[in-house]
Order: C-alpha cells, then sequence, then structure tokens
C-alpha cells in the first residue's frame, strides 16, 4: 500500500462531456473512470484537486473537419473531430463527476495555432499549474482522466520535467484503446512516472 505523501495534490485531467460516452471523442468506460476519480478525490488526503479542460476556440488547428472544409493545408495536428469548443456543452465538466468550490481549473488548448495536450501548457500557452503547484508546496501530483494516451501522458511526463514526483493512477485513467493504452504506460514507467493502482492507495 502506498500512503498519499504530504503535499500531493489531484489533477482530473479532461472529464468533459465530449470525452465521456457519446461524445465526440467518447471513452467507452467513462462512466467506471468517473466513478474511481470520484472515490478517490473522497478518500484519500490531497492539498489541493485541479481541473484540466480542453477549451478550444472553434477554429482549433487540431479539428480536422474545418480544415478540410476550409480547403486549408492539413496539418500533423489536424487529427481531431470537433471537440471541446470553449462555451459549447461538449466542454462542460460532465455532470457525474465531483467537483468543489476549493478546486482549481486548469483551461488548455486556446491558442488556435497549436494544439495543447498537457496540463502544464505548451510552448504557445501557459495555464499556470505549474505556478500553482509551486506557490502551494506541492511536491507530488496524481494524474487521473482522459485520455491516457495523450493529455494524461503528456501531464505526466511535464511534471516529472518540472521536478514532480508523479503518479499516475491507471485506473482513473480511461484509454482509447487497450494496446496503445498499455503501450503509454510502459513508455511512461521508462520516463520516471510512478504507475499505480488506486487500490494500492491508502485512503
Amino acid at each position: 500500500m502506498l500512503r498519499v505523501p504530504p503535499n500531493s495534490a489531484l489533477i482530473i485531467v479532461d472529464i468533459q462531456n465530449d470525452f465521456c460516452k457519446n461524445g465526440a471523442l467518447g471513452i467507452t468506460n467513462s462512466d467506471y473512470i468517473i466513478q474511481k476519480v470520484n472515490h478517490l478525490r473522497q478518500h484519500a488526503a490531497f492539498c489541493k484537486v485541479f481541473l484540466t479542460a480542453d477549451w478550444h476556440p472553434l477554429d482549433h488547428v487540431s479539428f480536422r473537419p474545418v480544415a478540410l472544409e476550409n480547403g486549408s493545408p492539413i496539418s500533423e495536428e489536424a487529427i481531431w473531430p470537433i471537440h471541446c469548443v470553449e462555451y459549447s456543452d461538449g466542454a462542460a465538466f460532465h455532470h457525474k463527476l465531483i467537483r468543489a468550490a476549493t478546486d482549481t481549473i486548469i483551461l488548455k488548448g486556446r491558442n488556435k495555432g497549436k494544439d495543447c495536450y498537457s496540463g502544464f501548457g505548451s510552448s504557445a500557452e501557459d495555464t499556470g499549474l505549474l505556478q500553482g503547484l509551486r506557490s502551494l508546496g506541492v511536491k507530488s501530483i496524481f494524474i487521473v482522466g482522459f485520455c491516457t494516451e495523450y493529455c494524461c501522458a503528456s501531464t505526466a511526463q511535464d511534471g516529472v520535467k518540472h521536478g514532480f514526483e508523479v503518479y499516475l493512477v491507471e485506473d482513473g485513467c480511461g484509454t482509447l484503446s487497450e494496446e496503445t493504452g498499455r503501450k503509454t504506460i510502459a513508455d511512461l514507467r521508462g520516463a520516471g512516472v510512478n504507475v499505480v493502482s488506486s487500490n494500492d492507495l491508502l485512503m
């Protein structure tokens, strides 16, 4: 069993309608993942909870249908259907996700010309997550949400890069497929991320 270390934060990644069942990029077992995330935040002692959210303009560079409609050159980033458009229902947090007034919301993907998977942002976008964690003296971060292969993985890798002890809660993260999820988990272990199960955590 692993006791959640003092000064640990929970980062809940992109549990938004478009990433849940029947959404534009829906994770099949999203209801199960949300149950795991809710249980974790209710029973483990985190000093702070951060919620990240994709928050895209309608003409975002990652939207393949927009590029095709405009006749624009198809960039390497234009691989996704339209999803999580700012202020849309698809961008809203899922209604089953437990939230609190003390949670801090981190918006990402707001720059229309550059995609951003990590909650920490990119060279083109500062989300404020790093400053928020450091201002609280956070030493360890626990990551859950959607999806393992992209936003959870990128957030975990950046967390390691910024000097945090990083834990990815495997059964609290939804994957696009079992195969790509397993490969991503192996890569994250190799990159210094601690991969744990919610059952491993001493609540």
